[in-house]
């Protein structure tokens, strides 16, 4: 059998396909060498060709240029089939969730999440017009596969809501896998060069401008943090004392990765989020962080990890910070639960009042224990081991 797997439009650290980078990356080195009478071919660019040319591959390089959206439209529209019509495949993978406007072989498609309606609906004239042809290109691909793959249970049931798909049971969820992580190489804390804070014990945060990252969110749940600390405030013995100052240590500061300090302040002042000069000081803003280990950094030193999204397909940065022995106040919107489960605090990311609730929690050392142990055991359900059998049932052994 010939699995044919379509890599071409895959660029490392280009345009917003990072996950599905990396899980094409992960599907080609574990597939590779696993059942010898398959033969795995990889359409790929000589951007990709160190990560996707590897043993047990066979790696054809296309010419064209996977970096021009003029071609990459064509690509997948049209140019791929005069490159799986000449490989003669038994079945074609293509992870970045478009399948080509004629099939010429059994196609699956790997899509992530539906999150273009989501913006349509939610806020539209975000994403541009672009988004039309995208709404278009995934809805057609959902209906014209043999099989679409997706990374949780909960995109499952909204590709076939939105996708309108009389047959739910092509549609095949499989958990995303999380690569390992030696979180013990790891430092704690980092700042960017020329910029330094007075350290204070933090908590950490991943967002963008992005609405459904929902930093506004995250800002405002501060803000309630802030507000029931130096209030004074009881709720049920979390907190305990009279009003405090914000000299005190037990008010943790917030760092957010995804905005930096000026983004912080333009979206303060248009939303007019009542913060203090006292209370500013305690926020650091991230633009961009442009290697993994300092961004990792960050979310070590911190106290707790706070993820605040309104919509994700999987959702990395709650497991990745439970990697590294922190614990977790989550959204509980969409793939969420489904992926943090019990190891983290799940919270409604618009009742600002309870996710401060949990953060006040999370500053004692007995409840971050628990979902520090919490999140170790949970990473446990991503190995990739278990998810590489799973995409072998499917595309592999499944005829």
């Amino acid at each position: 059998m010939i699995l044919l797997i379509d890599c071409f439009k895959l660029v490392k650290g280009t345009g917003k396909s990072i996950g599905i980078y990396n899980l094409a990356k992960n599907l080609v080195d574990n597939l590779s060498g696993l059942d010898s009478a398959t033969r795995i071919v990889v359409l790929g660019n000589k951007h990709n060709r160190e990560d996707f040319d590897i043993k047990g591959v066979e790696f054809v390089e296309v010419k064209y240029n996977p970096l021009s959206q003029v071609v990459c439209a064509m690509w997948e529209l049209v140019l791929v089939n005069k490159a799986i019509k000449k490989i003669n495949p038994d079945k074609v993978l293509f992870p970045r969730g478009y399948l080509p406007l004629r099939s010429v072989s059994k196609n699956y498609v790997i899509i992530h999440d539906m999150i273009p309606f989501y913006y349509h609906k939610n806020f539209p004239g975000v994403l541009g017009k672009t988004n039309y042809y995208i709404m278009w290109r995934l809805k057609a691909s959902a209906r014209k596969a043999y099989r679409v793959i997706t990374v949780s249970e909960y995109a499952g049931s909204d590709i076939v809501k939105t996708a309108g798909l009389k047959d739910a049971n092509k549609v095949i969820p499989i958990l995303s896998g999380l690569n390992k992580m030696d979180a013990s190489g790891i430092k704690e804390g980092y700042y960017p060069k020329g910029q330094s804070h007075p350290y204070r014990p933090y908590i950490s945060a991943i967002a963008s401008k992005l609405p459904h990252k929902n930093v506004l969110g995250v800002l405002k749940a501060y803000k309630a943090y802030l507000d029931m600390h130096t209030s004074g405030q009881e709720n049920e013995s979390i907190i305990n004392q009279d009003k405090c100052s914000l000299e005190d240590s037990n008010i943790l500061g917030l760092h957010i990765i995804g905005l930096d300090n000026d983004g912080v302040d333009r979206l303060i002042q248009e939303e007019h989020i009542a913060f203090t000069p006292e209370e500013r000081s305690l926020i650091v803003g991230y633009k961009y962080i442009k290697r993994d280990e300092d961004m990792y950094a960050v979310i070590k030193g911190s106290q707790a990890f706070l993820f605040m999204s309104l919509n994700e397909g999987f959702g990395f940065p709650p497991l990745e910070a439970m990697q590294l022995g922190v614990p977790v106040v989550c959204s509980n919107r969409t793939s969420l639960p489904e992926v943090v489960g019990s190891a983290g605090i799940l919270v409604n990311p618009d009742d600002y009042n309870a996710v401060a609730k949990a953060l006040v929690e999370m500053e004692s050392p007995e409840v971050r224990d628990k979902y520090i142990k919490l999140g170790y055991e949970n990473i446990q359900r991503f190995r990739w081991d278990d998810r590489i059998q799973k995409y072998k049932e499917e595309l592999i052994n499944n005829n």
